[in-house]
């Protein structure tokens, strides 16, 4: 990985904890009735991403690239359906 040829050890770490976060985040909503907003499911999905993006490491385009795809409903996997 780039970031470890480089000794960005602590983005790496930082990326790690947020991973870790994230999927704890997407097991509460889970069990919750309600659906995230826009902005929470962008991070919910994209959230390492979106930190690399922030801290320039990956291009803000990839951002646009994020947007467009989280206006799709298709792709909204986390979604929670009341039955």
């Amino acid at each position: 990985m780039k970031l470890a040829e480089h000794e960005e050890y602590e983005v790496l770490h930082d990326m790690m904890n947020m991973s870790k976060s994230l999927s704890s985040t997407k097991s509460e909503l889970a069990l919750k009735e309600s659906s995230p907003q826009l902005e929470e499911l962008k991070w919910l999905l994209y959230g390492p991403m979106l930190y690399l993006i922030k801290h320039g490491y990956a291009d803000d385009s990839l951002n646009d690239v994020i947007d467009e795809r989280i206006k799709k409903p298709e792709h909204h996997f986390i979604a929670i359906h009341k039955s």
